[in-house]
């Protein structure tokens, strides 16, 4: 029986906290992006599929705003100008939250959130965050602690001064101020 349990040895606080922020940029912009929607055309429910809606949302809406209110007008008219004269809404505004929308998607990559017809869904998981042991310097990766362990006893226990200095013999070893740390991105799978 071959174990497959990988050794946690420490996590990406600075990315899960950088990804959070803009999953929460994308959502806070989707709830401006469906209000200004709602504004225009009365009823949010009325996107009856909104990874469509989010391909263009000015045209979506203007197809649907033209179909709820402008049925009696005539076909050759401007459908923009009559939305924007009847609304008070541009295409501008549409595009500015788009734009905003889909760029932080892009930047997100992997974590970006899911697009469906029902709407979007985070899939930033916390566990995918965390820096695991890459097996094949886990000899290296323990004597490195040990080392680091006795070098902080020796100093707590016999005032040795220098610590900052063990970070010469290993790159493994980094500072955080004057205080030497494992350094996991050396050790990471």
């Amino acid at each position: 029986m071959s174990k497959n349990v990988k050794t946690q040895i420490g996590f990406d606080a600075d990315g899960y906290k950088k990804y959070l922020t803009k999953d929460e940029e994308v959502f806070n912009t989707y709830s401006e992006l469906t209000k200004l929607t709602t504004k225009a055309i009365g009823d949010f429910k009325m996107i009856t599929d909104q990874a469509d809606f989010l391909e263009s949302p000015f045209d979506y809406t203007l197809e649907i705003f033209w179909d709820k209110y402008c049925q009696n007008e005539p076909q050759h008219l401007d459908r923009e100008l009559v939305f924007k004269t009847k609304t008070n809404i541009s295409r501008e505004q549409f595009n500015a939250l788009e734009s905003s929308i889909k760029a932080t998607i892009r930047q997100m990559v992997v974590y970006a959130p899911k697009v469906s017809k029902t709407g979007l869904k985070s899939t930033i998981n916390k566990d995918d965050f965390n820096i695991y042991l890459n097996e094949n310097k886990k000899e290296e990766y323990d004597l490195v602690t040990k080392f680091m362990d006795t070098a902080i006893e020796l100093h707590s226990k016999f005032n040795a001064t220098m610590i900052a200095h063990v970070v010469r013999y290993h790159q493994g070893i980094l500072l955080e101020g004057l205080n030497p740390v494992i350094n996991v991105q050396y050790f990471k799978a």
